[in-house]
């Protein structure tokens, strides 16, 4: 399953993903915030959201029969953001796709996160000319250093947007997460 958090004044919805998917191979889910404005990293908002991510996997593996151990997070914009925020927290999680967005951590915060347990599989997509880039790269390393194997794939001649075409290496990272041949 992946759950796919919309940017900033945007609702729940799946297109993105079953675009590049075919509807094939995962279950997703379009999912919201509890904090519809800007989302403030605090312990409490952070609790809150993993509360309302955990009953949500609760839902997929008693009810829809999800193999706990491959649900992935997803988001473009506010929700790749946020996206790495539940990746740092919630370990339980196989991985998840960062789109268009990077890690956000303000000076003189509280919340450390720990080291990945055991392997976890991300995908960070960015717009080559999206201001989000030096923040993307910034991710590729926090959370290798967080022992994840991390792929990162720059969209040639896009800004802050979803490339025209689906991304090559998003499609292929995809497949290889579905146990399908990427060749």
């Amino acid at each position: 399953a992946i759950v796919y958090y919309h940017g900033t004044h945007g609702r729940p919805n799946i297109r993105l993903l079953r675009e590049i998917t075919g509807g094939e191979g995962f279950l997703i889910v379009g999912m919201t915030y509890l904090n519809k404005g800007r989302f403030i990293q605090s312990e409490a908002n952070i609790a809150a959201e993993l509360s309302q991510l955990n009953e949500l996997k609760r839902v997929l593996t008693d009810e829809h029969n999800v193999d706990p151990s491959k649900i992935y997070v997803a988001g473009f914009s506010k929700g790749g953001w946020f996206a790495a925020t539940l990746l740092e927290h919630d370990h339980s999680l196989t991985g998840g796709l960062i789109l268009g967005a990077g890690v956000f951590h303000s000076k003189g915060q509280q919340i450390k996160p720990k080291p990945f347990p055991s392997k976890k599989l991300i995908y960070i997509g960015i717009g080559r000319f999206d201001g989000n880039y030096p923040q993307s790269l910034a991710a590729l390393l926090h959370f290798r250093k967080l022992g994840a194997v991390v792929t990162l794939e720059a969209w040639p001649d896009t800004k802050h947007a979803y490339p025209k075409t689906p991304p090559t290496g998003m499609k292929q990272w995809l497949q290889i997460q579905r146990g399908v041949s990427a060749l």
